[in-house]
């Protein structure tokens, strides 16, 4: 397994009609949140899955939204954590046009329905996969007893099932490409097992800055995190209340969670915990929130 230098950009990926995997990720390290499912150890990776048709066409779009973005906020790109606290390039934005920015994304995830896939481990998650198999300590650059690390290799492992399972559409090799932090950008990381269905043997590592298709993995991963984090809170601030108002109407195409549907009025963190466990139990798991 081998670490090369390789700058890919958009305009290439595009160009050569491959579909594209496009993944970020998210997490609060070391926050301790309101269900002991979300582990302050926890890392979480989502990938958002297009077809070549679909990333000519963000190719050709996002350039113009970016534009928009920098004459309205200044910012050259999407950073929704940024967004949602009113922080950084979007600490003078008002919240409306806050707002809009996230309900603009909405609009493109519902357009396209592009298939997600999320994995998370924490600590004591991969302590028991190890109890429970002989799993090897590393596998090539990936250390699995390290959260990041592991849950960036099970991902993978579900993004070449899919690719797998859904060959007409989403044609192989695809393009698995990653915002930089597990690796610098620019790089590509060969894995020689998974050949035949990502480009190269490879995933391929970006500034979202510059491989701007990013963004919508940016996007997703923030709504997922930031989701699990608001349904376990006891208390909401009224900012809190009027962003899950947008994400509420977000039909994200996440093919490995349930989708529930709730009464924020009168949802407590144990209901989180109950949809979790019951989650767990329908995959073979145990349940472990009430387990302590």
């Amino acid at each position: 397994m081998h670490v090369t230098p390789h700058k890919l950009t958009v305009g290439k990926v595009a160009d050569l009609k491959h579909s594209c995997v496009l993944i970020d990720d998210s997490g609060t390290p070391g926050q301790t949140a309101g269900s002991s499912y979300l582990d302050p150890s926890r890392k979480t990776w989502v990938a958002v899955i297009t077809t070549p048709q679909q990333m000519h066409e963000i190719a050709d779009e996002i350039g113009g939204a970016l534009e928009e973005l920098e004459s309205q906020t200044g910012a050259s790109e999407f950073h929704f954590t940024e967004i949602y606290r009113g922080a950084g390039a979007f600490k003078d934005a008002p919240l409306p046009l806050r707002q809009a920015l996230f309900a603009f994304m909405r609009h493109i995830f519902e357009l396209y329905m592009f298939p997600v896939l999320v994995q998370t481990f924490s600590e004591s998650d991969l302590t028991d996969m190890h109890a429970r198999a002989g799993f090897p300590p590393k596998v090539g650059v990936f250390d699995l007893h390290q959260p990041p690390d592991a849950s960036l290799l099970f991902l993978l492992l579900q993004v070449r099932r899919f690719l797998a399972a859904h060959a007409s559409e989403y044609p192989a090799p695809a393009y698995v490409v990653l915002d930089e932090g597990f690796r610098p950008a620019d790089r590509a990381i060969e894995i020689p097992s998974f050949r035949q269905h990502f480009h190269r043997s490879s995933i391929f590592t970006a500034r979202s800055s510059e491989f701007r298709a990013l963004q919508l993995a940016d996007f997703a991963a923030f709504c997922v995190s930031r989701t699990q984090w608001l349904l376990t809170k006891d208390k909401r601030s009224k900012v809190d209340e009027e962003f899950m108002e947008i994400m509420a109407g977000l039909r994200l195409n996440i093919l490995n969670l349930p989708e529930v549907s709730i009464d924020r009025q009168s949802w407590t963190p144990q209901d989180y915990e109950r949809i979790i466990d019951e989650d767990r139990i329908q995959k073979g798991l145990s349940p472990r929130a009430n387990n302590g």
